[in-house]
């Protein structure tokens, strides 16, 4: 049996037959469940060059990838941009610089657009704090 993945709601008609030829049909009707998990870090260190030093999303099979990952300052001031990011590479993202010099701790706000597998785009929001 070959495994499936619908993305919506859809009703598969199953026919089997036994030995004899004796055969029987049967409809099964398969409900998606949509669930679309994307999760940030809500704290990043600046200098730190591991995972806790980058800003990135995280999620599951349903994300295709991050069309559009942009940080700003408390005053507005775009800070970063990355565009087609993927989702699984945590070393893409955020470092907590700007013009290649660390920011000051505190806390910056993001917005993101996350594009699922579906071909469906979410605005994501949030904020993260940076610490020494």
């Amino acid at each position: 049996m070959t495994p499936f993945l619908p993305l919506k709601d859809k009703s598969y008609t199953l026919t089997v037959t036994d030995e004899n030829g004796c055969t029987d049909t049967d409809v099964v009707e398969v409900r998606v469940k949509i669930v679309r998990p994307v999760f940030s870090p809500n704290i990043i260190q600046s200098g730190n060059e591991g995972t806790n030093g980058t800003f990135h999303l995280e999620g599951g099979r349903a994300v295709k990838s991050v069309k559009r990952l942009e940080v700003y300052d408390r005053w507005g001031n775009k800070l970063y941009e990355g565009k087609d990011l993927d989702i699984q590479n945590f070393d893409e993202g955020w470092k907590a610089d700007f013009n290649g010099k660390k920011v000051n701790p505190g806390v910056y706000t993001w917005i993101a657009i996350v594009l699922f597998i579906d071909d469906v785009e979410i605005a994501f929001t949030g904020d993260v704090t940076v610490v020494e």
